[in-house]
């Protein structure tokens, strides 16, 4: 056809990527530099595509970036690719750069806030602290906001929380509960009050907060759990196990109750109890992974040589990714335990 071109392309075979070579200059922790390197995206056996090299690339530089290296950049970056044999050599090499830390905030332009009450909500960027991508945006987000808002206590204790600073968040949960604006609020908040006084060691708030949304929230498995975990984690096994009960009843077909009340009656001494338990989470979710390992197990501890191998099997045909569970029962099939 007249004015027409007409291309056909022979795209040949796919190349994968074999070798992967990533060089990091500069004083960099060998932790922190086998942690970069372990991250790299497009790993060798993989299909090379254009799209991928570049994200793989600009992701590592990224994670570099984010803490104490504020100035890393990447130096070279090289993909020899081998048409003869459809595979792909590839290498990196990063420039970490001198490490930063905060300097002293400069506050300016402020008209609705004074300088002395961003400095007081300021709890992340501070004078001699190793540079953080993450505290730097954690201020930027607090200072968008209200600072005597639900949203802003929240933040902050979110905040506290990374940081493991749990009684502070504590703090910061109980002010954004006395400012909301609306109870829809309640539940996001009295959860997160619950674990950072959880996390704290401050058991009885902890169990009144988890009581409280889980009352007004019956329908929320993962609230009831809540609640049941945090009564074993006090120490109050007769409450807990009472809860896992309830679950059960109330939601028959959740295995994860079944399996904590295993767990719980193991630790109390009630082995066949436990077992009972392990048993019925099976049966209520047959194609459950978690609950098919956990009967395996709890048949090993016990001995039971056969059914512990019958549910590894069993665990490994759900999900053959499981290694640890491939490596229990090659040992079992060798005499092992």
């Amino acid at each position: 056809r007249a004015g027409s071109l007409w291309l056909d392309v022979d795209p040949g075979p796919r190349s994968h990527v074999d070798s992967v070579r990533i060089v990091i200059d500069g004083d960099v922790e060998p932790a922190r530099r086998e942690a970069l390197i372990e991250s790299w995206k497009l790993k060798s056996g993989e299909p090379f595509r254009q799209s991928a090299w570049d994200d793989a690339k600009q992701s590592l530089l990224a994670d570099l970036i984010a803490v104490d290296f504020a100035a890393g950049r990447l130096q070279d970056s090289r993909a020899e690719v081998h048409p003869e044999t459809q595979r792909v050599d590839l290498q990196v090499v990063l420039v970490a750069g001198p490490s930063y830390s905060f300097g002293e905030l400069k506050i300016s332009g402020l008209k609705r806030y004074s300088a002395a009450l961003i400095e007081r909500y300021n709890r992340s960027v501070e004078p001699g602290r190793p540079y953080s991508e993450e505290r730097l945006l954690a201020l930027q987000t607090a200072l968008q906001l209200d600072p005597n808002s639900a949203a802003a206590y929240t933040a902050q204790g979110d905040l506290m929380m990374t940081y493991d600073r749990a009684g502070e968040a504590a703090d910061a949960y109980a002010k954004a509960l006395a400012v909301r604006a609306s109870q829809a609020d309640d539940t996001a908040i009295r959860v997160r009050l619950a674990d950072a006084y959880a996390a704290s060691g401050q058991w009885e708030p902890a169990l009144q907060e988890y009581q409280r949304v889980a009352v007004a929230n019956p329908d929320d498995l993962g609230l009831q759990m809540s609640l049941a975990n945090a009564y074993r984690q006090a120490g109050r096994q007769p409450q807990a196990l009472q809860e896992y009960q309830r679950i059960t009843q109330i939601a028959p077909d959740y295995p994860f109750a079944y399996i904590k009340q295993g767990e719980l009656l193991d630790e109390t001494g009630l082995a066949a109890q436990a077992l009972t338990a392990y048993e019925a989470a099976v049966e209520t979710a047959p194609d459950s992974v978690d609950a098919v390992l956990t009967l395996a197990t709890a048949y090993r501890r016990r001995g039971m040589v056969d059914e512990a191998i019958a549910m590894l099997e069993r665990g490994l045909q759900l999900d053959p990714t499981r290694e640890g569970a491939r490596e229990a029962l090659e040992r079992l099939k060798g005499g092992g335990q």
